[in-house]
């Protein structure tokens, strides 16, 4: 978090902080997740979900001090603001580092390491406007124009933001706009009564919304490990059905978004179990 934004409240500074922590650790992991799969679009998974997937260096804390402190140093010795701590996931060894010294002391290679700052980068751009924001006195009435008495909001980050008096980033706007939209949409089709209407496997964003016969069910044995997993706190349907390829409990035939085919089988399975953010 940059200076001069004394005008938030302790509240609000905290909240931003470990909105900060949350944000990069997901974005470490992430890029650590397609670099080790060698597929995409885990945007949806926790930090936590995806540590499961990789094969060798996960971020697991975060620290800013507000200043170049050496009491947090890298591990040439180096003391520093921002310290990453992580762990690799096949000796359990922990190594403290700044974000130049990736490669170096992890051996992480340059397109990676380019990739992580990038995605640090917008994560610091995306709070500098929601700190600027509300210094402007920001409100959502001006970005969205209607959302229901008693909203549930999918995203618990911005219900939060909102309770205390904080902005929304452009980017947050977006995802509540359409979320809020998806909703009244989806409300409103009910009213009109299908009630036995078959979900459409489009709502899964595939292109090949025709070519999911190949399987038809999941098998008790994949029914187990799902509850295992939902159990255990993997939310993320996309990281479950990498798991179940990964532990040859599924076939690892992928559509050409590179979504794996069972990967709506366990959408709708895991909804099924209690209301499952797809």
């Amino acid at each position: 978090m940059g200076k001069g934004n004394s005008f938030l409240s302790e509240e609000q500074k905290m909240f931003l902080m470990d909105y900060v922590k949350t944000k990069k650790l997901e974005a470490f992991n992430k890029v650590q997740t397609e670099t080790s799969t060698g597929y995409t679009g885990f945007e949806s998974a926790s930090s936590e979900d995806l540590q499961l997937l990789i094969d060798e260096w996960v971020l697991i804390d975060y620290i800013d001090n507000g200043f170049v402190n050496d009491k947090t140093p890298c591990e040439c010795g180096r003391p520093l603001r921002y310290q990453y701590i992580v762990k690799n996931n096949k000796t359990d060894e922990v190594k403290r580092l700044g974000i130049n010294h990736f490669e170096e002391h992890i051996s992480l290679k340059k397109h990676v390491v380019k990739q992580i700052k990038k995605e640090f980068d917008l994560i610091e751009k995306e709070v500098t406007e929601i700190s600027e924001r509300t210094n402007r006195g920001w409100s959502i009435d001006e970005e969205i124009n209607f959302i229901p008495d008693g909203y549930k909001f999918n995203n618990g980050h911005i219900k939060k933001q909102l309770e205390i008096g904080l902005a929304l980033s452009t980017k947050q706007v977006n995802h509540l706009r359409k979320e809020v939209n998806q909703k009244i949409a989806l409300e409103n089709k009910a009213t009109k009564a299908f009630p036995r209407e078959a979900p459409k496997v489009d709502l899964f964003n595939y292109e090949e919304s025709n070519n999911t016969s190949s399987a038809s069910s999941l098998t008790d044995v994949q029914r187990e490990k799902i509850r295992d997993l939902y159990s255990r706190g993997v939310k993320s349907p996309r990281v479950i059905s990498e798991l179940l390829i990964e532990n040859q409990i599924a076939a690892g035939d992928r559509y050409s978004t590179g979504k794996p085919k069972i990967f709506p089988l366990v959408c709708v399975f895991l909804k099924n179990i209690e209301g499952v953010r797809i």
